[in-house]
């Protein structure tokens, strides 16, 4: 692991279990200094150790451990500008407006062919793999 690395968990973490938990998931996952401190500014230790999600006795016992894991993922969706009190309906729209942004980023027709929702890759040799087609009505 990187000095960086060394020197941004020593430098932000409080408790000697959370130094260890950043390290093992930076070694783990290979993060990058930014991404490091990225998840120092989400709070990932906070939410994974301190604040896990809160099952019910039912869950817990109909489920087990299963129902610990299916709940153990967080998503950082800073990058949408949401407000705190967001809606589904808000993350949805976020989430596809980001999309296209992607989509024009890599071609106007297939940004325009994507957002019709209809189109798929034609079949053939790799170099027609980038054209594209309406399928046929079934």
């Amino acid at each position: 692991m990187p000095w960086t690395h060394n020197l941004i968990i020593l430098g932000q973490a409080k408790r000697t279990e959370e130094r260890a938990f950043y390290l093992r998931l930076a070694a783990e996952q290979r993060w990058s200094s930014r991404e490091l401190e990225r998840q120092f500014r989400l709070a990932a230790f906070e939410q994974a150790v301190l604040h896990p999600p809160k099952l019910s006795a039912a869950l817990r016992e109909m489920y087990g451990r299963a129902a610990e894991e299916a709940f153990k993922d967080a998503y950082a969706v800073e990058f949408l500008s949401l407000s705190p009190r967001h809606s589904e309906s808000d993350l949805h729209r976020a989430l596809l407006q980001q999309l296209r942004k992607c989509l024009i980023e890599l071609g106007r027709d297939l940004a325009h062919e994507a957002s019709r929702g209809r189109s798929a890759v034609a079949q053939g040799t790799p170099a027609q793999a980038h054209k594209w087609r309406r399928p046929s009505p079934s």
